[in-house]
C-alpha cells in the first residue's frame, strides 16, 4: 500500500519523509522510482515501537528543512481536505494562531464485494459509518511540539488555541493473513 500512499501524498503536500523501520516487503525498492526532490526515505534502526518519539523526531526533521506543517501519516492512511483542495493549500489558508488540526478517522474494511483492482484506495469501498473515537492530528512545525502515540494528539510547551477541523483520514487496514502474522511476530520481537 505504501506506493499508493506516497503517490497520493505527493499530490497533497510539498514533501514526504518515509521512515523505513527495517521493512522486509520491498518498501525501499518500491519507493526508489519515486525518489526525488519531494521524497526522502530515512532509516529507522530502532526496533522498539516508540511511535510518539519517532514521529516527533521526524517532525523536527521537517522543521529543520523549513516546513511549516507536519502531517504524521501511517502507510495505510489516505488523507484529504474536506473541501477537496490539496492539503498544502488548505493548511496555507489557516491563521498563524492555528497550531493543531484534527482529522476524523474513518476505517475502511475489505469485503467480498470489492472489485479486483490492485489499488486498495480504489478497491476497498466499504467503510464504517461513524468516524473513530480518536482523531488524527496535523500540527504546526515547532521546536516544542510532541506528537502523541498513534498520532492522535500533540502537545506543546505552553498553551495553544483549540484545534480546528477540515481534514479527513481514511484508514485502509488491508493486509493478508501472512502480513498480519508477520506484523505480530515482528512486534513481539521488538
Amino acid at each position: 500500500i505504501i506506493g499508493w500512499t506516497v503517490d497520493h501524498l505527493l499530490g497533497q503536500v510539498d514533501y514526504v519523509i518515509v521512515s523505513d523501520n527495517g521493512s522486509t516487503d520491498g518498501t525501499r525498492d518500491l519507493l526508489a522510482d519515486r525518489a526525488g526532490d519531494a521524497l526522502q526515505v530515512v532509516d529507522d534502526s530502532e526496533v522498539g515501537y516508540w511511535q510518539d518519539r519517532k514521529t516527533t523526531e521526524l517532525a523536527m526533521h521537517a522543521l529543520a528543512r523549513g516546513f511549516t506543517w507536519v502531517l504524521p501519516c501511517d502507510a495505510d492512511e489516505y488523507w484529504s481536505a474536506t473541501d477537496r483542495r490539496p492539503i498544502s493549500a488548505w493548511l496555507g489558508g489557516l491563521a498563524p494562531s492555528v497550531q493543531v488540526v484534527h482529522a476524523q478517522l474513518f476505517n475502511h474494511i475489505p469485503s467480498t464485494l470489492d472489485p479486483d483492482v490492485p489499488n486498495p484506495f480504489q478497491r476497498i469501498g466499504w467503510r464504517q459509518r461513524e468516524h473513530g473515537p480518536l482523531p488524527k492530528v496535523c500540527v504546526r512545525a515547532r521546536p516544542d511540539v510532541r506528537i502523541h502515540m498513534g498520532n492522535h494528539g500533540a502537545s506543546f510547551d505552553g498553551a495553544v488555541g483549540p484545534p480546528v477541523s477540515g481534514l479527513v483520514v481514511r484508514h485502509y487496514s488491508w493486509r493478508s493473513e501472512s502480513q498480519y502474522l508477520r506484523k505480530i511476530r515482528n512486534g513481539e520481537r521488538a
